[in-house]
């Protein structure tokens, strides 16, 4: 998820030319994706526990999401203020102006970062699987500073993320370290084309949208965008009528327009 600015996500768009327009949308799309990706994590961490164990080791060690959600609280993508001084929030997906009554509000992605955080530092996987060293220590202790008052009572769980950070602090470093006779040894059985499908699309995706790119020119000179857009509609009309043909009583075989209240398949014509 990239920081905003008001330059970049400006509401603005009408006067702008048409590069820098979809240029616009497209790091708007990319940022309401990074949004929701927020979520899609916090329900996997909270799963831990019926997943594999090497998704475990990918959230602790390989990836290290504790500190990329710590860093994510640092800069708070979700919160901009514009050139005039006005706050605006990512509520959603798209940005709202707060008053200053509203400011200190969690937002929902706010929310879903706090809470996976707390998850992924409580969860006793966090003594085997990740040693916090003098870096991520000093990383997870600035977290002490967003964690006010406000935001402890929108979110209550968070008092025992506090705690937690408030004795990290006074602990000494090598205590939190998770030794090498603690962590377990995982040999991941990777497949060999695992790799290979992956790559492929990446080979031939420059080709492909050379092509495609052609083909659209070629439609926009010939006229044949709107043609294809006619043939389109009346296939939507054509399925319409497939529908209401095979929309037949079950018990006679006439034409019927009543279908069954309960199973929702079988149509019938009287009762």
């Amino acid at each position: 998820m990239h920081h905003c600015t008001a330059d970049i996500w400006s509401d603005d768009v009408e006067d702008l030319p048409l590069l820098d327009n979809l240029k616009n949308k497209e790091k708007n799309i990319a940022f309401d994706i990074g949004t929701r990706s927020v979520s899609v994590i916090r329900f996997l961490i909270e799963t831990l526990a019926d997943l594999p164990l090497s998704v475990t080791t990918r959230i602790y060690d390989k990836h290290d999401v504790p500190l990329l959600l710590c860093q994510l609280v640092n800069v708070s993508p979700w919160t901009r203020t514009d050139d005039k001084g006005r706050l605006f929030k990512y509520v959603d997906s798209k940005w709202n102006q707060i008053a200053a009554s509203d400011r200190h509000v969690v937002t929902v992605t706010e929310g879903q970062v706090w809470l996976a955080l707390r998850h992924l530092l409580l969860d006793e996987r966090c003594q085997t699987h990740y040693e916090i060293d003098a870096c991520r220590r000093s990383h997870l202790l600035k977290l002490q500073c967003h964690l006010s008052e406000p935001v402890l009572d929108q979110i209550s769980p968070l008092a025992e993320l506090k705690y937690f950070l408030s004795r990290l602090e006074i602990m000494d470093p090598s205590s939190t370290r998770a030794t090498d006779s603690k962590k377990p040894f995982i040999l991941e059985v990777v497949t060999d084309y695992r790799s290979s499908l992956a790559d492929q699309p990446r080979k031939y995706f420059k080709k492909l949208a050379k092509n495609q790119l052609e083909v659209f020119d070629s439609l926009l000179r010939d006229g044949g965008a709107v043609d294809l857009a006619k043939d389109m509609a009346a296939a939507y009309e054509t399925l319409d009528q497939v529908d209401a043909e095979s929309a037949k009583c079950g018990n006679c075989g006439e034409v019927a327009k009543r279908f069954c209240s309960r199973c929702k398949l079988e149509y019938y014509c009287g009762r």
